[in-house]
């Protein structure tokens, strides 16, 4: 989404995409930008409002999402690592040296993977966050 500020000396178009969710520095400058056009402010910050409550819906769905994969893939990583320190399958029959390496290289991707995913949720998590902050100063000013 593309916001167009114009006013009588110039314009300016801002990406939303990259712009939001901003620090509140940069969202004052932005929002006093926006008053220089007084035409159309309040649409502008309606856009804007709504563009953030989209971008909250849309990290809180993927936050669902991560959290139902996570749980399967963290599972799976402590079940690797149950059969490494048990050397043995949960039926109970031995495991050879060759498997115990194989489940080794196994647990460290595995690991990669989950650790993947809790930082792809904290980022979702903070996003979500400052989507909702910009909102409240937004709407302050209206």
């Amino acid at each position: 989404m593309r916001l167009f500020i114009k006013w009588d000396t110039g314009h300016i178009t801002i990406n939303c995409e990259a712009f939001f969710p901003a620090p509140q520095k940069k969202l004052n400058i932005l929002l006093k930008t926006i008053n220089l056009d007084w035409k159309h402010k309040y649409d502008i910050m309606n856009q804007m409002i709504q563009f953030l409550k989209d971008l909250e819906q849309e990290m809180e769905t993927q936050e669902v999402k991560i959290k139902s994969e996570y749980s399967k893939q963290f599972q799976k990583m402590k079940d690797l690592e149950h059969l490494i320190s048990d050397c043995k399958h949960p039926n109970g029959v031995p495991i050879s040296k060759v498997e115990i390496k194989t489940a080794k290289v196994d647990l460290k991707e595995q690991k990669k993977v989950v650790s993947g995913l809790k930082k792809s949720f904290k980022w979702s998590s903070k996003t979500a966050q400052k989507a909702r902050m910009n909102q409240e100063i937004i709407a302050q000013k209206i």
